[in-house]
């Protein structure tokens, strides 16, 4: 089959085919010796269809092509597939602040005009922001995707951390000021957890908020940074401003953290629920006037 009329089958251009032979992705059948020309082979359609459709899912050309080197199976699909997903929930979060900023200063300058020498709080966003971007949280399932895939590049004996962060008392900010006020603090613990793994500088990390007012952090790093990192997020949270949210009262957060070094014998799910226990000591620790921190070594 000439490289035109497999082109047009499979609905690419015969010069993206050219691209993708010269490029080493995939290859003609055949080259026919007499004038030069590529001929393909029905068969490889099915070759070409997964390529045009990771492509189409935003993987890069490199990436497709170091994917299809080899025999392809289920788990070393699924493991890149699910990779993507991550980046991609990441990628989403990040583009939705910004469009709302955006939005927020397309407001305001239309409202006010534009003064060069004014300053404007891309942070003061309205309720129907706030309400979206606590809508597009990553999930726990995004996390334990995102810990798999760190841990599953991570050698032996890597130390890495599940932080749960728990606002205490907070079904009363609810109550009494309002679902409006209790997004706003809930966009507010999640933007300090953001900030303090950047203040950190730990690049491999997940953040998940796992229903209602709790957030899980999935870090790696040093057992005394990622200690340091709980004990940050606790304090900060404790100098919100929860007047200027709404709040009738301040609140606090009870944090509970697991560390440990990476181990085959040892599921990660096993961690996870450890530091769920951790969090219920820090609870418990709250009730009896303590600090309403924990954290475990393994």
């Amino acid at each position: 089959m000439k490289i035109g009329e497999f082109a047009k089958q499979n609905n690419i251009s015969p010069k993206m085919l050219r691209h993708y032979d010269e490029i080493g992705l995939f290859s003609p059948g055949s080259i026919d010796t007499t004038n030069g020309y590529r001929v393909y082979l029905p068969e490889q359609s099915q070759k070409l269809f997964w390529i045009l459709t990771l492509k189409n899912l935003g993987f890069s050309l490199d990436e497709v092509k170091n994917m299809m080197q080899g025999p392809m199976d289920s788990a070393h699909l699924i493991e890149a597939l699910a990779e993507k997903r991550v980046l991609l929930a990441e990628q989403m979060k990040s583009v939705l602040i910004k469009s709302m900023q955006l939005d927020f200063l397309l407001d305001t300058i239309k409202q006010e005009g534009f003064q060069m020498n004014r300053k404007i709080d891309l942070s003061n966003i309205t309720t129907e922001r706030a309400l979206d971007i606590k809508k597009n949280m990553p999930n726990t399932e995004v996390l334990l995707d995102n810990a798999r895939r760190i841990l599953n590049q991570a050698v032996d004996g890597t130390t890495f951390s599940f932080i749960r962060i728990d606002l205490r008392q907070f079904k009363a900010i609810n109550d009494v000021d309002g679902y409006d006020v209790g997004d706003r603090v809930i966009i507010s613990l999640y933007q300090i957890i953001e900030e303090t793994l950047q203040q950190y500088g730990t690049s491999h990390n997940s953040v998940a908020r796992a229903g209602g007012d709790e957030f899980v952090v999935f870090a790696e790093g040093q057992p005394a940074t990622l200690e340091a990192i709980a004990h940050s997020i606790k304090k900060a949270v404790q100098g919100i401003d929860y007047a200027s949210l709404g709040c009738h009262k301040p609140i606090d957060v009870y944090v509970g953290s697991v560390i440990a070094a990476k181990q085959h014998d040892v599921h990660l799910m096993n961690y996870y629920d450890m530091a769920i226990e951790s969090l219920r000591t820090a609870h418990r620790q709250m009730l009896e006037g303590g600090e309403g921190f924990s954290v475990s070594r393994i």
